[in-house]
This record gives C-alpha cells, structure tokens and sequence, in this order.
C-alpha cells in the first residue's frame, strides 16, 4: 500500500485540493502544497471585507465584490467554503482517503480572530430575508433611467438606528445571469445612475404639487367644487327659510283656531286634542329646521375662502403636508413614471411624466427649473412633463 504510506508521510496528495494552494508535483520538494499568491490575494481581501464596515447585502452581492475587482467569478458555494475553511487559519489541510483522514501542513493566510469574526458576519448574511423587497414603497414601479431607459430597482437596506440606505439603481447594471456574472450594459449614467429613496421621493412630491398649483386642469376642477359647494349651501339656505316660513304659518294658524273655538265654548278635552295636535305638526318642522340649520353650517365652515383659486390654496396645502404613509394615494393619482439621469456627484436631471393634460405654455414653466434638496440639485429637462392623458 504505497500510495497511503505516501500519504501517511505528507510525500503525496490527491484530489480535493483547497483554492488557495498548489499540489508540487517535484518529490523532492521540502513542500507539496504550497499557497498560490494569486488567489491567496483573493482570500485575504475576501476576509478583510467581512472584517470591515462596508455594507454587504447578501452573499451574492459578496460575490460581485470579489468579481468587480478581481475579475474572478467565484460561484456561491466556493465562497462559502472560502469563509468556512478552517485551513486558513489553522495552517492544517484535511483529506480523506481510502477511508482514512490524513492531514498536512500548509501556510497560514488569516489570523484565529479575523477567521472568527468573518463568519459571524457570515451567519448575520445568512439570517437575511432572501428574495426581492415586497415591501411596498412611495415610487416603487415607478422610476426609470433617464439614461437608457430601464427600469430603476430599490437596492440598500434600512438601519436599526434609524438610518436609510435605500437607494434606486438602473437595472440595466444588475445582472441577468447571475451565475456567470452579466450584465445588460449599455448605460453609461454617472455612479451607476444612483439616488437616494427618500430624496427622490421628497423631489417628486414637491413637483408634483408645484404642478398641481400651476395648471388650469386642476384649476378648473376646484372652480366645480366651490361652485358645488356655493349651490349647496344656497340649497340648504333655501330649505331653511322654507321651514321657517312653514312654522310662522303653522302657529298664526293654530292661534285663528283657537280663537274661533273659544268663542264657540269648546270643551278642554277637545281643545287639548287639538292644541296636541299643532305641537305634533310644530315639532315635526323643527326638526326639518334643525337639520337644515346642521347642513347649512357643514357646508359653510367646510371651506372659509373667498374664491375657488383661496379653495385651491387651502385643499393643496392640505393634501401636500399630510405624513408619508398617506402619499401614496395622490402619487398614484398623479404621477406615471420619473426618468432619473444622474449627470454629476449632487447634480441631476429630472423628467416627469403625470396623468393630468395640461397645455404647452403650462409645461414650459416647468422645463428648466431647479428643485434644491439639502446638497443636491435637480433640473427638470424637458418638455415630457404632464403629457399623458
């Protein structure tokens, strides 16, 4: 059984090799496995990332890491082995053979302690949701590369501080093959044409309601719901003078009656019958007036203004400052898409396309403009704003 003596005596070994290492084929060789340089770089970093601050969203996202700054494309599973192998730290490899365990000596690559801490890094990656986001957000859907056209995906995560690192991305740099590593290509947007969720999201608002505002479709719809709501209130008005002329009528009635019935001696049982009578009919209009009186004045404190543009005013500064989780309702409403092109460190362009028809002279107020948030600048670029019916 010479070739388990050989292994026995470290002189020999098999498949099963570790990345990292090179089997030596010369026997006279001091080593037979020795580290490869190359891919013992890789290793090294791989270790240094989990040791260190920088977001890691998953394993997969670990592996496009290694591949964008190597160019090695190392399946899931071998990465896996690459953060698990004890090898690396222990300087012990292990092999079975023959139904035998045989070890060898080989270099150390990492410390007991970065070794530790890169797996539990590992377990933290592992106790992530997997799958796409479902969770349902302000524009999700909705944002578009302004650059090449495809569609924009949330990438990030929020922070259990409180802080958000969610940010929209272009597609177009994700990978359609996520085995072997490609891309779509074929945008050239500055930093992968990325902004941050809630800047976004803030911008859109804001343009949304300067549209709103500005635009004679909008315009025209509160001048019909003041003129609704000066016609009910004249309605309600008009009922409750009907009712209050009724009750006038009503007692000037009952005093003739009564009248005539005290001259002709009528007795008080048929005297309180009648007089019951009139209070039923009394208190029957009173509750009309009662009611027209509450209708009236819902209609009159519903809106304090003094024309539909003060109407307009008041209802959009309603509907603009109420809390996110109530936004979404009028996004939907409104807006159809936002095509994003990022064209420097804080600067972008911005092109909105809504729901509403409004003229051309109406979306050339907007091209051109400037919306400002916090360090980032963001121009509105061209005439696609407000186009869709």
């Amino acid at each position: 059984m010479g070739l388990k003596k050989s292994y026995r005596d470290g002189l020999s070994y098999g498949g099963g090799r570790r990345y990292g290492f090179i089997r030596v084929k010369d026997r006279k060789s001091e080593k037979r496995i020795i580290v490869n340089e190359e891919q013992k770089e890789i290793i090294v970093y791989l270790h240094k990332i989990l040791n260190g601050k920088k977001y890691i969203k998953n394993i997969t996202h670990l592996r496009e890491i290694i591949f964008e700054k190597f160019g090695v494309n190392l399946y899931n599973q071998k990465l896996i082995r690459l953060i698990t192998d004890e090898t690396y730290y222990s300087g012990i490899m292990k092999t079975t053979f023959m139904g035998e365990e045989y070890s060898f000596e080989v270099d150390k690559m990492i410390t007991k302690d970065v070794f530790d801490i890169s797996n539990r890094r590992f377990i933290e990656l592992k106790g992530k949701r997997k799958g796409r986001d479902k969770k349902d957000y302000l524009l999700k859907g909705k944002v578009y590369c302004g650059g090449c056209g495809e569609k924009s995906y949330i990438l990030g995560s929020g922070k259990s501080d409180g802080r958000d690192y969610r940010y929209f991305s272009c597609s177009s740099f994700m990978y359609t093959d996520r085995v072997n590593l490609k891309r779509k290509g074929g945008c050239d947007v500055y930093r992968k044409n990325t902004i941050n969720m809630k800047v976004l999201e803030n911008v859109v608002w804001e343009m949304l309601f300067r549209v709103l505002e500005n635009v004679d479709v909008v315009k025209k719809e509160y001048l019909k719901k003041y003129e609704d709501g000066i016609g009910q209130t004249k309605k309600f008005k008009g009922r409750l003078k009907y009712g209050e002329d009724r009750l006038k009528d009503l007692e000037k009635e009952e005093i003739e009656v009564l009248k005539n019935l005290g001259k002709s001696g009528l007795d008080n049982r048929r005297l309180k019958l009648i007089i019951s009578d009139f209070d039923e009919r009394k208190e029957k209009i009173l509750d009309d007036i009662k009611r027209y009186k509450k209708e009236n004045k819902k209609y009159e404190n519903k809106d304090i203004v003094s024309d539909y543009l003060d109407l307009m005013k008041t209802d959009l500064e309603r509907r603009k400052n109420v809390d996110v989780s109530n936004r979404k309702d009028e996004i939907n409403r409104y807006v159809e898409k936002v095509c994003v092109e990022r064209i420097g460190e804080n600067d972008y362009n911005i092109d909105f396309r809504m729901k509403i028809d409004v003229s051309n002279v109406e979306k050339n107020r907007f091209v051109g403009s400037l919306i400002k948030n916090n360090k980032n600048n963001f121009y509105i670029k061209n005439n696609n704003i407000c186009i869709l019916l």
